[in-house]
């Protein structure tokens, strides 16, 4: 992105997805952290369900993981590799 750094950034759309799954043991989920990945999929982390997952470009959740703890946040290191933030020893 070019530009001054002052400059706004205008959002001209937005699309509701939800991530539930069958597997989620909590009628809620919450989203604390979310991934893009070079694919265009996105990583999302399920902080109510303990929960990494994997969404593709019709926004369906098509892959899942439990994490040992609660995750509080992510990034991309690597187009292989994801670190996390957990609140909990693994």
């Amino acid at each position: 992105m070019q530009g001054s750094p002052d400059q706004a950034i205008i959002v001209t759309g937005a699309t509701p997805v939800s991530v539930r799954i069958p597997r989620d043991t909590s009628a809620f989920y919450y989203i604390q952290g979310i991934c893009g990945l070079f694919n265009g999929q996105l990583l999302v982390t399920d902080y109510e369900n303990k929960r990494l997952k994997l969404v593709d470009l019709q926004l369906q959740v098509v892959s899942n993981c439990d994490m040992s703890g609660y995750q509080l946040d992510m990034c991309l290191i690597t187009p292989c590799q994801v670190a996390f933030a957990v609140d909990s020893c693994i």
